[in-house]
């Protein structure tokens, strides 16, 4: 250890070797000391990432990508936390260099799939991946849309306002994978950070049972998207949708009118996550909207409805029990039923 930490300055060399030979022998030496070492310090571990990305999965030699892709995860395991690595991944995903933005996100997709979705502060990627998604270099076209595959494995449905937004060929590739994906069980990591590892070996040596094992598993699926909900930015439209848009929604005398208006706000609402500013003037809207007589401009309340409960959640329960309430009454209506 004492030879290797003494040669641990080389290494950005070795994985830069112009000679395949040289590099690959270099990443595997790297992979013995990070084996042998269980903390690497942010600084060197965001450089040597990049090196490996650019370097080592660059590469036209098989066996140098491989190696370089086994290197990135055990550097990973060496680290507290994946932010760091994650922000050297966006940087790079931001580059002007078609051939190093996919194999960023390679490695993303790589980390994603490893270590989890509880690792990935995902709209530190997100939008970067919507972008390679329309880039005019194949691969990465291609790697943009594998993780979203990964994305919607991990992170389920709350990752389709973003996909929504990719060409219909890559959407369907993307509803074709999840469709034939073993779902009876979630998703679990295969890898752990460093100190996570000890912490399991520790329990293990406590004579944990594992008993509880199923709930938390099941539990963790039911919050699930609860989770990933967390990590998306919110979004504020209440500023465009305020109470002057009320006011003249209500004032229309045109159901086409209102339809649309309504229509307006469920395009804007289609966001994983919207920031609750000031959503009263919208829900008293609604309130009354999903009385009106005409049918077309109910059914589209209720889509702005949906809409609003999807991205303020919790935040309008209360509001949103009131708001379903009055639903069950509309449907009390034999006449709204059978149209």
């Amino acid at each position: 250890d004492a030879i290797f930490s003494a040669h641990s300055s080389k290494f950005a060399k070795f994985i830069g070797d112009s000679h395949p030979g040289a590099q690959e022998k270099g990443i595997e030496a790297i992979k013995v000391y990070l084996k042998r070492n269980d903390s690497v310090d942010e600084t060197n571990a965001g450089d040597w990432f990049k090196l490996l990305v650019e370097k080592g999965l660059g590469s036209n030699k098989t066996n140098v990508k491989k190696s370089a892709g086994e290197a990135i995860l055990l550097l990973c395991e060496t680290q507290q936390n994946l932010d760091g690595i994650l922000d050297v991944a966006a940087t790079g995903l931001k580059g002007k260099v078609a051939k190093n933005q996919a194999n960023f996100m390679l490695a993303t997709n790589s980390i994603l799939d490893g270590f989890g979705k509880k690792k990935i502060t995902l709209k530190t990627v997100l939008s970067c991946a919507e972008k390679l998604a329309e880039s005019t270099n194949a691969t990465a076209r291609a790697e943009a849309v594998n993780f979203f595959k990964t994305g919607r494995k991990w992170f389920g449905e709350v990752l389709n306002a973003s996909i929504e937004k990719l060409r219909k060929a890559q959407q369907d590739e993307i509803e074709t994978f999840y469709k034939e994906l073993d779902k009876s069980t979630p998703p679990k990591a295969e890898r752990l950070l460093r100190h996570e590892q000890e912490q399991a070996a520790a329990q293990e040596a406590g004579g944990a049972d594992g008993s509880g094992e199923g709930q938390e598993e099941e539990e963790a699926e039911d919050n699930a998207e609860d989770e990933a909900y967390s990590l998306f930015e919110a979004v504020d439209i209440f500023s465009k949708f305020n109470e002057s848009w009320c006011d003249s929604v209500e004032k229309m005398t045109k159901w086409m009118e209102k339809k649309a208006a309504l229509e307006d706000f469920v395009t804007a609402a289609g966001v994983p996550k919207l920031k609750n500013s000031n959503s009263g003037p919208v829900i008293g809207l609604f309130k009354k909207l999903i009385a009106n007589t005409n049918i077309n401009v109910a059914l589209a309340t209720i889509k702005a409805i949906n809409a609003l409960v999807g991205g303020l959640r919790s935040e309008v329960h209360g509001e949103a029990k009131i708001l379903y309430g009055k639903l069950l009454l509309k449907f009390k209506d034999r006449k709204f039923i059978a149209e």
